[in-house]
C-alpha cells in the first residue's frame, strides 16, 4: 500500500436502510480521488449508505486479485475495510444483503473477480469504466449476482463504447429472454453521455483519456451519482415509490445508451451474420457480400443480376480454414451466381485485454470485376481501397441519421483517414495473402489504410478471375470515429497504449495502465 493511502470511510448523509458499498479504486489512482464520487453517490441515495474506499497494494488491486481463483488477498483487504466500517458504526447484519462491491476501471475488474471468487457473499456489483467477463459463467448473461455496468461515452481506454457494445448486446439478449424488469434490475448496461473515464475519479487525469465535455460537478451529480444510487435502491428493500423512480432513471439512461450504441451494433452486424465476431463465428460475412457488390462496380440495373453467397470461416488456416476456400461463379440465364468466402482477424485473448472488439481486418475472397465483365458483357472496376472508403462513408451516413453529435465531434476534433494504394503479397502467392494483413498505421493526423489484395485476370493460370481483399471493418471505423481518433495529443495516445501493453504483459491487467 502506498504510504499516503489508507482506507477511507464515508459515513452516511441520510437516514434509511443501512447499506455499505466498498469501492475498489482504479489502477494507480490514489483512493482519495474517489472522495467526490463517494459523496455524489451518497447525496443521490435515499438510504443510510456507507462507502469505504480501501487502500490496495501499490495502487494495483490486480496484484491482490489476478483472477477469480486468486483473490484471497483482496478479499481480506475488503473484509478488513468492512470491519473498520462496522467499528465506526455500520450496523452489519448480513453481507449478502447489506454490502455491495463497486469498482472503477481496474478496480471494476478486481470487483468482478472478487464476486466470482466469493459467490453469494455480497449483495451486488457496481462497475464503472470496466466490465465483466465477455463469455462463460462470468458473462453478463450468466452473472449470478445483480450487476450494473456504467461506461463513459468519451472513455479513451478499453471500456470505450465500441468495446462496451459486446456487453450492451448481452443486455439486449437478457431483455428479450428475461424481460424488462429483470434486465434493468440485474443486468443494466449504461453509457453516460459526454463524460470521460477520468470523471469517475475527479482530480486524477487518466493518461490517454478523452477530454470530458462536462464539468466534474455535473458529471458526478447529474449522471454518475444518480445512476449508481438507482441500482442500489433496487436491491436495498426500498419503498415501491423509490424503486419505481429508480427503474424510471435507469430506463431513461438505457434509452440514451441505445441511441448511442445502435450504430456500433449495426457496424458489428456487418462483420459476421448470426454471431459476435470476436466471441463466436457466424454463417457469413455481410461486409464481404457488400464488398463483392462494390468490386463489381455495376449499375443498379446490372447489379440486380448478381446473386452472392458467402461462407464465413472461423480459422484462417488448417482444414476448412479461409486459406483453403475457393470462389466460384455460375451463369443462370441473365443472372450471375457468385460464391465467396470471408474470415475476420481479431485481437483475441483469454483476459479481455484486446484494445478493440472490432475486427483488425475483414478478409474476403471475391470474384474479380474482370470475370463479371466477361459474364455480363459490361465494363467495371473497383479496388479494395474503394471498398474501405465506402465503409467510412456508410458509417458516417449511419451516424448522421442516428447520433449526429458523435459525427460532429469527430469532424471537429478527430483525426481523419489517409488512403494508400492497394498492395499485393510477393508473387501474388495465396498463403502470403493469408499471412499478411491490412495495413493500419496511426500518425499525428490520420489513420493510414492500405488493403492487401490479389487480383487475377480471367486468363491467369492460377485462380483466374479472383479478387481477394483484406478490408477495413465498419466496426473499426466506428471505433476510430467514436473515440480513438480524438485524443489530446498523438504522443499521449502512443505512450498510453505502449504503457498499457507493457503492463498487460507484466501483470495481466485487464483494463489499462494508470486508470
Amino acid at each position: 500500500v502506498q504510504a499516503s493511502d489508507e482506507d477511507i470511510i464515508f459515513k452516511p448523509l441520510a437516514s434509511g436502510p443501512p447499506k455499505l458499498m466498498v469501492l475498489i479504486p482504479g489502477g494507480k489512482v490514489p483512493n482519495v480521488n474517489y472522495t467526490n464520487t463517494a459523496l455524489a453517490i451518497q447525496k443521490a441515495t435515499e438510504m443510510s449508505l456507507w462507502i469505504v474506499v480501501p487502500a490496495v497494494f501499490e495502487r494495483l488491486c490486480i496484484i491482490q486479485c489476478s483472477g477469480k481463483g486468486a483473490c484471497l488477498v483482496l478479499h481480506q483487504a475488503v473484509e478488513g475495510a468492512i470491519a473498520k466500517a462496522v467499528k465506526a458504526g455500520f450496523p452489519l447484519v448480513d453481507k449478502s444483503r447489506d454490502v455491495f462491491i463497486g469498482g472503477h476501471s481496474l478496480g471494476g475488474t478486481c470487483g468482478n473477480y472478487l464476486m466470482q471468487g466469493y459467490p453469494g457473499v455480497y449483495a451486488g456489483l457496481v462497475i464503472m469504466g470496466s466490465y465483466v467477463d465477455s463469455k462463460g459463467p462470468g458473462s453478463l448473461v450468466n452473472y449470478t449476482a445483480p450487476v450494473i455496468l456504467i461506461g463513459a461515452e468519451l472513455d479513451g481506454g478499453l471500456a470505450k463504447p465500441v468495446n462496451m457494445a459486446l456487453w450492451w448486446m448481452q443486455f439486449e439478449e437478457v431483455l428479450v429472454s428475461k424481460g424488462r424488469d429483470t434486465a434493468i434490475r440485474n443486468k443494466s448496461v449504461v453509457i453516460l453521455p459526454s463524460i470521460d473515464h477520468s470523471d469517475f475519479c475527479p482530480g486524477y487525469a487518466v493518461p490517454g483519456d478523452l477530454p470530458s465535455e462536462l464539468d466534474s460537478a455535473t458529471a458526478l451529480n447529474t449522471y454518475i451519482g444518480p445512476t449508481v444510487a438507482a441500482f442500489l435502491h433496487l436491491h436495498s428493500g426500498m419503498p415501491t415509490s423509490v424503486q419505481q423512480k429508480a427503474i424510471a432513471k435507469l430506463t431513461n439512461a438505457i434509452a440514451q445508451t441505445r441511441t448511442l450504441m445502435t450504430p456500433i451494433v449495426r457496424a458489428f452486424d456487418l462483420e459476421v451474420d448470426g454471431g459476435i465476431g470476436i466471441i463466436e463465428g457466424g454463417a457469413s460475412s455481410p461486409w464481404c457480400i457488400t464488398a463483392q457488390h462494390r468490386i463489381g462496380g455495376l449499375s443498379a440495373t446490372d447489379d440486380a443480376n448478381l446473386f452472392i453467397k458467402n461462407k464465413y470461416t472461423n480459422s484462417s488456416t488448417g482444414e476448412g480454414g479461409f486459406e483453403h476456400t475457393r470462389v466460384g461463379y455460375k451463369v443462370s440465364g441473365s443472372q450471375l451466381l457468385l460464391n465467396t468466402s470471408g474470415h475476420n482477424a481479431y485481437e483475441r485473448d483469454v483476459e479481455d485485454t484486446a484494445t478493440t472488439n472490432a475486427a483488425k481486418e475483414i478478409g474476403c475472397k471475391l470474384v474479380s470485376s474482370g470475370r463479371i465483365e466477361q459474364q455480363l458483357n459490361i465494363s467495371t472496376g473497383v479496388t479494395c481501397g474503394d471498398v474501405n472508403k465506402y465503409a467510412v462513408e456508410k458509417m458516417k451516413d449511419l451516424l448522421q441519421s442516428q447520433v449526429p453529435k458523435t459525427l460532429q465531434r469527430y469532424e471537429t476534433k478527430g483525426r481523419g483517414f489517409c488512403w494508400k494504394p492497394d498492395f499485393s503479397p510477393p508473387g501474388d502467392i495465396g498463403p502470403l495473402f493469408i499471412a499478411e494483413t491490412l495495413e493500419l498505421k496511426e500518425n499525428a493526423t490520420c489513420l493510414s489504410v492500405a488493403s492487401l489484395t490479389i487480383s487475377t485476370t480471367i486468363s491467369s493460370k492460377i485462380f483466374p478471375g479472383v479478387h481477394y481483399c483484406k478490408l477495413l471493418s465498419p466496426a473499426k471505423v466506428m471505433d476510430w470515429i467514436y473515440t480513438v481518433s480524438i485524443v489530446i495529443t498523438y504522443n499521449a495516445f502512443v505512450v498510453q497504449h505502449e504503457d498499457a501493453r507493457d503492463n498487460l504483459k507484466q501483470l495481466s491487467l485487464v483494463i489499462r495502465d494508470n486508470s
